[in-house]
């Protein structure tokens, strides 16, 4: 059984269908469907930011939260950030500095950017995921010495290899099928 880490973009594209991704996470899931699925505890946060943005003055909001998370937690295992996570995280803040500066990194303000994407880095590290998939454009573009200990990156996520050849294209969205109508 292999092990896949799923990226918060991964469940935006596929719970909001940012960009019309939604088809091709499902895609993704069907095929990792025998596989252990992780995502960070990060993710639950990142997500549920969006959701008290959009609706934190109505009244069903932390209904909204919870859903959101039972989503989330029904499709991949939500991993806490343990110490060693928080470690590899921070090792891999200081080779990210070192990478984008070519010379010692100032000890503060540090670029924070990479912040959140580090603790996604090292928790698909501690787990040793297989795969990993992603629609943040950052996972594409980690340098070598960023990816030690990774699984192949998908991102923008896809399925892998020849399966992603032999998939029909994205087909309309479940519920959202076309009338034939023509639009």
């Amino acid at each position: 059984m292999d092990s896949v880490y799923l990226d918060t973009s991964f469940f935006i594209g596929l719970i909001e269908n940012q960009d019309n991704r939604q088809a091709e996470a499902l895609k993704i899931l069907e095929y990792e469907r025998g596989n252990d699925r992780f995502t960070s505890q990060l993710t639950l946060n990142e997500f549920m930011v969006r959701v008290y943005d959009d609706h934190k003055h109505e009244p069903d909001c932390e209904d909204r939260v919870a859903e959101i998370e039972t989503k989330i937690r029904s499709i991949a295992r939500v991993l806490a950030i343990s110490d060693e996570i928080a470690k590899r995280a921070a090792l891999l803040q200081s080779r990210h500095g070192e990478l984008h500066r070519h010379a010692t990194p100032p000890r503060e303000p540090r670029y924070r950017g990479f912040r959140w994407d580090a603790i996604h880095i090292a928790t698909a590290w501690a787990r040793k995921c297989d795969r990993i998939y992603a629609w943040d454009g950052k996972w594409g573009k980690l340098p070598p010495g960023l990816k030690e200990g990774l699984g192949e990156i998908y991102a923008p996520a896809r399925l892998p290899g020849l399966f992603s050849l032999l998939a029909p294209p994205a087909a309309s969205v479940p519920g959202q099928e076309d009338d034939g109508a023509g639009g």
